[in-house]
């Protein structure tokens, strides 16, 4: 069989079953209608079981069910209006039974995650290797089903010239070298403490964090605020070990719990502090975050805080005071 270009795609296929080139036209027809209708088992319906799929991000899954589940989101979401049109396809059978395919597509109607339409005509180029079944389709013998997917997005690739303007831009540029990227947020961070279990009950039942992981190769447990790829605590066992390290950690909360904790601390024997670790029921503001702040202590001696960033402008030329003086100095 030789390439074929084709740059018209009939809505009615070859009604000739034995014809490879109406598998690959009924195939192309197929992936244009499913991809319009929006639906991940129609979708998934032109895969085989074991399927791959990579999308134009350049992520790879396999396995039918798990490409169907992948497209649920952007169908219900960036895609749910969009409409995709085939401009040409051409193939190539590399036996009698599997053929690639290269796919011109062009699509519109695309929105953001908030909603808000993209008007960019997108286009790019879909590769498929695809397999002759033997199920029948619709009363036919035959069908192509796709074995692997690679599909490309070009609406943003770079041109030599563009390609051209960044090299120039870096090497004309002394600092651009060595810029570090903008920190959006502090991750992770970590803990040494001498009981590893009593840790993990502290953290996980008294404070509320989520469990993760605990490696017993390292002697070490890590545990998640505000869930998964939020931000992480990790707890690193020193043993017996006579010195230790006295550390200092803050959660960020919300101001209106940030009042109920000295009491809540207190029902479950721990003592509520102030910056300076004196026992205290009132919140402690720091005037140049700003912030009000519980403190306390873990089974280690560490120094955990509870902080609620207020909504006021930065005031760095004020004191550190308790809440209740606070108050009075706004009146």
């Amino acid at each position: 069989m030789t390439e074929k270009e084709n740059d018209i795609i009939p809505d009615v296929i070859n009604n000739d079953t034995n014809s490879k080139d109406s598998l690959v036209q009924a195939l192309v027809n197929n992936f244009r209608d499913a991809f319009n209708s929006h639906d991940p088992k129609v979708f998934a319906s032109l895969l085989v079981e074991d399927a791959e799929w990579t999308d134009v991000m350049g992520t790879t899954t396999a396995g039918k069910k798990e490409i169907e589940h992948l497209h649920i989101y952007p169908f219900q979401t960036v895609l749910k209006d969009a409409t995709l049109d085939v401009k040409s396809f051409r193939n190539k059978w590399i036996n009698d039974n599997i053929v690639s395919i290269e796919i011109k597509w062009e699509s519109f109607g695309h929105k953001d995650p908030e909603g808000v339409p993209i008007p960019t005509i997108r286009y790019g180029l879909l590769n498929l290797i695809a397999t002759i079944t033997a199920i029948k389709v619709e009363g036919k013998d035959q069908a192509l089903k796709i074995v692997s997917a690679h599909n490309n997005d070009y609406t943003l690739t770079f041109t030599l010239s563009d390609r051209k303007k960044v090299v120039d831009k870096i090497k004309h540029s002394k600092n651009s070298l060595y810029k570090l990227p903008v920190i959006e947020r502090l991750y992770e961070t970590h803990l040494t403490v001498s009981n590893l279990e009593r840790s993990i009950s502290f953290y996980q039942d008294v404070i509320g964090l989520e469990f993760g992981i605990k490696d017993r190769e390292h002697n070490c447990a890590f545990l998640f605020a505000g869930g998964p790829k939020q931000s992480m605590l990790g707890l690193w066992s020193i043993g017996m070990a006579p010195i230790g390290l006295k550390l200092h950690i803050a959660f960020r909360v919300n101001i209106n719990d940030l009042f109920n904790i000295p009491s809540t601390l207190r029902s479950k024997g721990i003592i509520p502090l102030n910056i300076f670790e004196e026992e205290t029921d009132d919140p402690t503001v720091i005037p140049f975050i700003p912030s009000a702040s519980v403190y306390f202590r873990d089974p280690d001696g560490h120094l955990l805080e509870y902080l609620a960033l207020l909504d006021e402008e930065p005031r760095p030329n004020l004191e550190i005071v308790p809440w209740s003086e606070w108050i009075q100095q706004k009146r």
